[in-house]
């Protein structure tokens, strides 16, 4: 497996080669799903961009501590638009930052994506690849060779600002490439077309498997 971390405070500069074959940007669930696979492949060069730092930290490895994260340098702080139907106020929309994304930064909890949700995906990309039945079958390969291992959730987790799908909203095809950008793509839970029913850590992994299956074999890798 030949992969690279390049991250605020993991890597030194001088380790870095002058060119890769694939860049990740975002070490998420999804975002390191792709990396590792891209990567089981010895011939390829991969490099992972985490703009934050490990996720080896009692804050993160204990699910009772997950809300000393909020509000820490693990979380990217994000604040919605005021509201005008809250007084004003703005609500905190809290984003990881670091080594697993949002699910480093709150409660540990494996859960499938619900089943509807999944169906409305495929719908809404006119690809039944994205539908339940299709990635029951990553969730199955996933759970039986790398048994969940303190695998964390968010029960909150902003998503759909790049939605995939076909209208005039969509910001990706169902192979996650931009419309309009050649050669970008994204993988995350922006490109899901709905705010998913259940938690999101689970479905994000499989985006990034399908993401990485989808590369792997347009490159033939």
């Amino acid at each position: 497996m030949s992969i690279r971390l390049i991250s605020a405070v993991l890597t030194e500069s001088n380790t870095l080669r002058p060119d890769y074959d694939f860049i990740v940007c975002g070490g998420g669930s999804s975002g390191s799903g792709v990396a590792r696979r891209l990567a089981e492949n010895p011939d390829v060069q991969v490099l992972l961009i985490e703009a934050g730092g490990s996720d080896e930290s009692e804050t993160v490895l204990d699910p009772a501590q997950w809300p000393l994260n909020v509000g820490s340098d693990r979380d990217w702080g994000f604040q919605a638009e005021p509201n005008p139907h809250l007084d004003g106020r703005t609500l905190s929309m809290s984003m990881g930052k670091g080594l697993g994304g949002g699910s480093s930064v709150n409660v540990m909890v494996w859960a499938r994506g619900h089943r509807s949700d999944w169906e409305y995906f495929a719908d809404q990309a006119g690809d039944p690849a994205w539908g339940y039945d299709s990635v029951l079958d990553i969730y199955r390969h996933i759970e039986m060779t790398q048994f969940i291992r303190d695998s964390a959730v968010t029960y909150w987790h902003q998503s759909c600002t790049a939605k995939m799908g076909r209208d005039d909203m969509s910001v990706v095809d169902a192979s996650r490439k931009v419309y309009g950008i050649e050669g970008l793509r994204i993988a995350d839970a922006s490109i899901m077309p709905r705010v998913a029913t259940g938690n999101t850590q689970a479905p994000c992994a499989i985006i990034g498997e399908r993401a990485a299956h989808l590369i792997r074999r347009e490159y033939g890798i």
